[in-house]
């Protein structure tokens, strides 16, 4: 992996790109696809390990990846990420347990799901000489199939069939399946698969402070060690850090989640409408709302019989020169962090060991640089940008380069004063 996140000294010795955003001092004192949702979840059913879940052909494969019906309890929560994520990374968090089996065939996966299924042998009522094999799930069929013996037998989403076994005819019901235990070990090996992909939020859904914790310092080592830019949804987690959005209701982990990855970086999720299946916390009083700002956490309240999101921040709460208020708006994060992705994309795919760090290069660095900047002020993400906001120059060393930005994200509007003066 080439080196990334931030720097204090430019004594960094693995190839790649270190930025640093700061805030600039105040008098007073092409762009990449978004929607990617990484999420730890326990499921009955399914693979071990990361699968990929895409909105576009969700609904048609769900037996196939989980055995579950589309609108099952247990896909509630992926449900909620794909209202307004476009994919999902999911880690089945209960993997590693045992798959239940019958005579003629074994589950698909591990799980306590496999216990729900069952095998129909019956002679078919075509011809005699051959028998009709159904798999039920939960007392619904999901498959049948004529064979002549078990070698013709077809794999389906829930059972792989013994090309052995003697087609007995009866009814069978699998037994033995298991689900894994989940452990803080088990985030853990979340973690450190979803350390090998490129999303946009990732959504910790627990009300465990351990499991809480851990997953901030992962987002934090991510961020600012490793160059990997997104934001983690949490409940009740006052991080204090702009890589952490901090929700007041766990049950709203996976919305917020999908439609934060969802949103562009030239919109914000100020009053977005909550469209998803669960009675979210949002019956505030407005002193109430205002320490929720405060505290730096995203919350719902009531528009006219719907719920609707408040202010679209995330937990940073703690300003400094280096990280001003603007840091706190979620939209500002989206912005800087496609602009760091970009930036890191272009030179370790254009520059990296293949320009020469000469006057020309650096030229050209800075050219790159400088159309993306104007395409993000194109869609109205930056404002007030000029060529002269970039500048590109040779660092101590002969390897280095040194990039400057100057820039200024834009947000949407939030509140009016108005002053009417009447004659």
């Amino acid at each position: 992996m080439l080196g990334g996140g931030s720097f204090v000294s430019m004594t960094k010795k693995l190839p790649g790109t270190y930025i640093n955003y700061v805030s600039a001092s105040r008098n007073n004192v092409a762009l990449g696809e978004r929607g990617i949702v990484a999420m730890p979840i326990s499921l009955p059913f399914g693979a071990d390990g990361i699968t990929v879940v895409d909105a576009d052909n969700y609904e048609s494969r769900t037996k196939e990846l989980f055995g579950l019906s589309v609108n099952a309890e247990e896909l509630k929560d992926v449900r909620e990420v794909l209202k307004k994520g476009i994919k999902l990374y999911l880690y089945r968090l209960n993997g590693g347990g045992e798959k239940a089996s019958n005579d003629i065939g074994t589950a698909k996966f591990a799980g306590t799901l496999g216990n729900k299924i069952s095998t129909v042998v019956a002679v078919s009522v075509d011809d005699e000489n051959k028998k009709t094999v159904t798999t039920f799930v939960d007392g619904n069929k999901e498959d049948s199939q004529i064979v002549s013996t078990s070698a013709d037998l077809v794999d389906n989403n829930f059972v792989v069939f013994k090309k052995t076994a003697t087609l007995t005819v009866g009814t069978t019901t699998m037994t033995g399946g298991t689900d894994g235990t989940v452990t803080g070990e088990s985030y853990s090996s979340a973690f450190a698969e979803f350390e090998k992909l490129a999303f946009n939020t990732l959504a910790v859904k627990t009300t465990d402070e351990a499991i809480k914790n851990l997953a901030v310092s992962f987002t934090v080592r991510m961020r600012e060690r490793v160059g990997a830019k997104f934001q983690t949804v949490l409940f009740n987690k006052a991080a204090d850090h702009e890589g952490v959005i901090n929700v007041d209701d766990v049950n709203a982990v996976p919305w917020v989640a999908g439609a934060s990855a969802g949103c562009a970086i030239n919109r914000s999720l100020v009053n977005a409408k909550y469209d998803g299946e669960y009675e979210l916390k949002h019956d505030y009083t407005q002193t109430e709302l205002e320490a929720a700002i405060d505290a730096g956490k995203f919350v719902f309240h009531t528009v006219d019989d719907e719920v609707h999101v408040l202010r679209d921040i995330n937990s940073l709460v703690t300003f400094t020169l280096e990280k001003s208020v603007d840091f706190s708006y979620n939209q500002v994060i989206r912005v800087l962090d496609e602009d760091a992705v970009q930036t890191a994309t272009i030179f370790n795919k254009t520059f990296l060991g293949k320009c020469q760090n000469n006057k020309d290069g650096r030229i050209a660095l800075k050219s790159m640089l400088v159309t993306l900047a104007g395409e993000m002020q194109n869609v109205g993400a930056l404002q007030n940008f000029d060529g002269d906001d970039i500048t590109v120059i040779e660092g101590n060393l002969k390897t280095d380069v040194i990039v400057t930005k100057k820039l200024q994200p834009v947000v949407a509007m939030e509140k009016l004063y108005c002053t009417v003066y009447v004659n």
